[in-house]
């Protein structure tokens, strides 16, 4: 949760983008937000959309979730654990 878990969010999203860009398949970046730690990072990408500076399909596939048992169905949306 510190700066290298920052390092490696901005540098996976940012592979994301150019993925989104040359038509390749982007991967899956889940974020696990124990106790809101990262609400702040979250609540950034959600105001770069809402400002212009991003749009949605370059974060369709960055994912903010609570426990990780929620990172089951974004990886697994067919599993019925």
């Amino acid at each position: 949760g510190g700066d290298g878990t920052l390092a490696e969010i901005t540098h996976m999203q940012a592979e994301n983008v150019a993925a989104l860009y040359s038509g390749q398949k982007q991967s899956p970046i889940v974020v696990i937000n124990t106790k809101g730690k990262l609400d702040h990072l979250k609540a950034l990408y959600n105001s770069m959309i809402e400002e212009g500076s991003s749009k949605p399909e370059r974060q369709q596939d960055l994912y903010f979730v609570d426990t990780p048992e929620d990172i089951i169905p974004i990886l697994w949306p067919e599993s019925k654990i």
